[in-house]
C-alpha cells in the first residue's frame, strides 16, 4: 500500500516526503492492525478499523478545520496521520493491551519515548530542507521546542487535530 496516495491532498512536498520517511514497512504495518481507541470518533470505533484508517479519517477533518490558514492546513495532516506513531508502536507489540481501557503513566511513558525515537531523523531532515515547517510541526507534536515560532499558529493547528496531539 502506497501511503501517500490515501492522503488528503497535500501541496507541500518536504511535508509528503516527511510521511514518507516516517512510515517505514514496520510503521506501516503497526498501523494497519486492527484497533479500537476511547478517542477515535465513533464512525472509526468498529474493531474493522486500523488506527491508520482512524489517522486518514482524522487527517481530512485536520485540513478542513476552518481557522487554519492555508500553509497549514499541510502541516495539520502531517501531524494528523504521525501522532499516534508511538501508540502504533506499542500496540504493535503489546497486542494483548487493550487501548480502551486506560493506560497507566508507565505506558504513556513508554508510548511518548517511542514518538520521540520515530520522529526525531525524519524531523530533522524536515527542518534541513523547510526549517519552518520542521519546527512548526515539532513543535505541534511536542516533541520539540522553538522560540521563534508562531504561537498562534502552533495553537491553530494543534486546535484542529485536537486530542490526536496528546497521543
Amino acid at each position: 500500500m502506497n501511503l501517500l496516495d490515501h492522503l488528503p491532498a497535500c501541496a507541500n512536498k518536504s511535508l509528503r516526503r516527511f510521511i514518507a520517511d516516517v512510515f517505514d514497512k514496520a510503521l506501516l504495518a503497526a498501523y494497519s492492525i486492527p484497533a479500537r481507541v476511547a478517542w477515535a470518533p465513533e464512525c472509526c470505533q468498529s474493531a474493522e478499523h486500523s488506527l491508520l484508517d482512524w489517522s486518514l479519517q482524522m487527517s481530512k477533518r485536520a485540513r478542513r478545520y476552518p481557522a487554519l490558514h492555508a500553509w497549514e492546513r499541510d502541516v495539520a495532516v502531517a501531524a494528523a496521520l504521525v501522532a499516534p506513531c508511538g501508540l502504533a508502536g506499542y500496540l504493535h507489540d503489546h497486542p494483548d493491551r487493550d487501548p480502551v481501557l486506560s493506560l497507566n503513566s508507565e505506558e504513556r511513558e513508554e508510548i511518548v519515548a517511542r514518538r520521540l525515537v520515530i520522529l526525531d531523523a525524519p524531523l530533522r531532515r524536515l527542518r534541513s530542507r523547510d526549517a519552518e515547517c520542521g519546527s512548526t510541526l515539532g513543535a505541534v507534536l511536542d516533541v520539540s521546542g522553538d522560540e521563534e515560532l508562531d504561537r498562534q499558529q502552533v495553537a491553530r493547528i494543534t486546535a484542529a487535530i485536537g486530542f490526536m496531539a496528546i497521543l
